[in-house]
């Protein structure tokens, strides 16, 4: 008769084959519960997020139709403090989003597309080292790309809500990013003191090219608002020793071509020298004191410029002034309307270097005049972009 009272146990074997299903099936539903985790947050920071442009729409009825401030937003918007903590950061970080300093006092009607136009996003401010900046999104550096799967979540002006890996650039930028190396703007990351003497213009492309002047004396002057600049500011450089000089773009133009744009408001017709490369005499806007009109790529000790009629070039007024370069010719632009093509080949030995923006030589300052903003590109645009570029520039500061 067998004895009914004992019992079999499990094996070691068998023991460790129930512990491998089981780490087998930990291992299959971790990331299961993880992606589910992370799609909670992506639902409450979207909520939070549509709550936020919600807020800031209403503002804008109740400021005829005018979007809040870059200095004031986060507190006119009124929200609980709840529905800025994005749930992936935690509450460490009191507010996990960032404003789009290219929406900031905008008129809504003055979108043209207000799908397209960002207002909020995942990010936190690391352009700016002023406190005043923190939560504004001026670069795509501010943005946070990749906290939720890979991807960020942007709110837009028409109140829609979305996760996307292509996000609008956060300020107010050019319509041709692609190759851009530095993009400054006087509306922008200016570094002044208390008499807005300029020791820093912050380059808001992803290169942090940063322009910048140490000496006391030769810093340009922030002016908040110029008449026929559209009321924009702009920076006002004296024609003496006034510069800002950028750190070496030799990393990025490597392919000795270009192009470049500036928005200028001369104060004299005397001599100007808007953009200068200190590394074998670079590339240059100049108008000689003699009144002859030179614009050109000053390739080596080899000028490759073009010569307009004297006085064709109106230096009594604003204007874009624009050049792309290839690397056997180049052709200047007043206002979008060229200037006639140069060739000529780069020297072999050529690298741009350092930058002057409105400078002749180290620190030695030749502009006389008002600069509002400077897009470089690191290759020669085409026709299309340039003719982009140039329309933007010269809507945004009301130029003929």
């Amino acid at each position: 008769m067998p004895n009914l009272t004992s019992r079999r146990g499990f094996t070691l074997i068998e023991l460790l084959v129930v512990i491998a299903i089981i780490a087998i099936l930990a291992a299959i539903l971790f990331p299961v519960f993880a992606r589910a985790r992370e799609k909670a947050r992506q639902t409450t920071c979207t909520s939070n997020q549509r709550q936020i442009v919600a807020s800031v729409q209403m503002f804008a009825q109740d400021h005829e139709e005018t979007l809040p401030g870059t200095a004031t937003i986060w507190n006119d918007i009124k929200v609980d403090s709840g529905v800025i903590v994005c749930p992936s950061l935690g509450k460490s970080y009191p507010n996990g989003y960032v404003y789009f300093s290219g929406a900031a006092s905008q008129s809504i009607g003055s979108f043209s597309d207000p799908t397209n136009v960002g207002i909020t996003a995942d990010g936190l401010n690391k352009s700016s080292a002023n406190s005043a900046d923190k939560n504004i999104g001026y670069t795509r550096d501010d943005l946070d790309a990749k906290r939720h799967s890979n991807s960020l979540i942007v709110s837009y002006a028409d109140g829609h809500v979305t996760s996307t890996n292509a996000a609008p650039f956060p300020g107010d930028a050019p319509p041709v990013q692609t190759g851009m190396a530095i993009w400054v703007r006087a509306g922008n990351s200016v570094t002044k003191d208390g008499s807005n003497k300029v020791s820093a213009w912050g380059d808001l492309s992803l290169n942090a090219l940063s322009a910048t002047q140490a000496t006391a004396a030769s810093q340009p002057v922030y002016t908040p608002s110029v008449a026929d600049l559209n009321g924009q500011p702009a920076i006002l450089f004296d024609g003496v020793d006034d510069a800002l000089t950028t750190p070496s773009m030799g990393p990025y133009w490597t392919a000795k071509a270009g192009t470049m744009f500036v928005v200028f408001r001369p104060t004299n017709d005397t001599r100007y020298e808007l953009i200068h490369d200190l590394n074998a005499y670079g590339d240059s806007y100049t108008r000689n004191s003699d009144g002859n009109n030179y614009w050109g790529f000053m390739r080596g000790t080899a000028r490759i410029e073009t010569y307009p009629a004297q006085n064709a070039v109106p230096f009594d007024a604003p204007c874009v002034i624009a050049a792309v370069s290839s690397p056997t010719a180049y052709q200047g632009f007043i206002n979008g309307v060229g200037q006639g093509v140069k060739t000529g080949d780069w020297p072999n030995t050529y690298t741009p270097g350092i930058w002057n923006i409105a400078g002749y030589g180290n620190n030695a300052g030749r502009l006389n005049g008002y600069v509002a903003e400077v897009v470089l590109y690191s290759k020669a645009l085409g026709d299309g972009d340039i003719k982009l570029v140039n329309d933007y520039l010269k809507a945004k500061y009301a130029i003929k």
